[in-house]
């Protein structure tokens, strides 16, 4: 089977959920027999046309979004790219075409109506109420209508990351519970499972984007008050976006320039593996997450996490079992809850045990015959 995938943001070495479900779920696939080409757009530095070295097919047209943020504009350019090139996209002959929100769901819509080949739309998450901080405030009512016309692109199924996104797609946006299927994210245990670390160092590590909803700065608030019982832990932050500057203010006016460290973006995954095997423990204090690839991927390496209580995490975190989950907002219990994990032995070590059980349910292997059970249906 020939899969196509239209997304207007792959970067093929991101620490982001969707590029990484792409990345991973597909190359799983193609291990599998399958064929995949990947339409998204340009990347400075990067060739027009690629092959991985996972052997999926690259095709990068339109602009490239700006460094750390992603363009409305280039969105919309990369759907008439498409456009434009539709005879050459038909030529490539997919049995199937699966597009990640939001823009690229129109040119796929577009493409199976041309063609009559399935379309699949792929949603992680509802964003309606979180638009203003992506786009700011004038672009907020396109975003939106942008967002509520999905469920009109006629689309054969919609697929998801947790049943929390699954439900947030009926009640608000509208889509029919029959017409969706959750196909969660995982984790590649055959990577990381080869990662060597030099063992656990006194840190709490925070891995993901540098943007609002993600209130890393309540990480590092939370790691402030940690320092007050144990002077000796670090916090290293891993990822690059929009707010690191105003991080790094947080940073110098709280004094803990000494403390916290910016790794940047890391661009190896198996040096993501390797950090987090390094840690104590991961700190997730995100407000709007559809899955939350990361928490899986500190799991299954052996990192109790600590986070926000989404209903997305309580998927696969039982707070107190696998994991801890505090009331969203609350600094005070998110500091709480690092500090008295890492002082209590004999609850980290259970957690880190309930933890690893938990993540080997959640093998891309295993994700891809799902997923590739519902592609063969849906093609006939």
């Amino acid at each position: 089977m020939h899969i196509g995938v239209f997304t207007d943001l792959f970067y093929p070495r991101s620490i982001g959920g969707g590029e990484n479900r792409i990345q991973y779920l597909m190359s799983e696939l193609v291990r599998q027999g399958n064929k995949v080409t990947v339409v998204t757009t340009r990347v400075p530095g990067q060739p027009t046309y690629e092959v991985l070295n996972n052997h999926i097919r690259v095709i990068r047209i339109g602009w490239p979004h700006p460094e750390g943020r992603t363009s409305i504009l280039v969105s919309l350019l990369f759907v008439i790219s498409g456009i434009m090139m539709l005879k050459k996209l038909i030529a490539l002959e997919f049995d199937i075409v699966e597009s990640n929100t939001y823009f690229p769901s129109y040119l796929g819509a577009m493409f199976s109506k041309v063609t009559g080949i399935p379309h699949v739309i792929a949603i992680y998450d509802v964003y309606i109420f979180d638009w203003s901080f992506r786009v700011g405030h004038l672009l907020l009512p396109f975003a939106i209508f942008i967002e509520k016309s999905l469920k009109f692109l006629g689309a054969e199924i919609v697929t998801t990351i947790s049943e929390a996104s699954r439900k947030k797609l009926v009640e608000v946006l509208g889509f029919r519970r029959e017409r969706i299927v959750t196909i969660p994210c995982g984790v590649n245990l055959e990577i990381l499972n080869t990662v060597e670390s030099s063992g656990k160092e006194r840190r709490v590590i925070y891995v993901g984007r540098l943007v609002p909803h993600k209130h890393v700065d309540h990480a590092i608030k939370a790691f402030a008050k940690c320092l007050e019982t144990d002077g000796s832990l670090e916090l290293l932050i891993v990822g690059t976006g929009p707010e690191r500057l105003t991080l790094d203010r947080l940073v110098e006016r709280a004094g803990l320039h000494t403390k916290v460290v910016f790794s940047g973006f890391v661009e190896d995954h198996r040096n993501v593996y390797r950090l987090l095997k390094e840690s104590l423990i991961l700190v997730n204090p995100s407000t709007v997450e559809g899955f939350g690839i990361i928490l899986i991927e500190a799991m299954a390496s052996g990192v109790p996490v600590v986070a926000y209580d989404l209903p997305a995490y309580r998927d696969f975190i039982v707070s107190g079992l696998n994991g801890i989950l505090v009331q969203p907002g609350d600094i005070d219990s998110l500091s709480t809850a690092i500090s008295t994990l890492i002082q209590d032995t004999r609850s980290y070590n259970r957690i880190v045990e309930n933890a690893l059980k938990t993540a080997r349910e959640f093998t891309w292997s295993s994700i891809a015959d799902h997923t590739l059970k519902i592609y063969t249906e849906l093609r006939g």
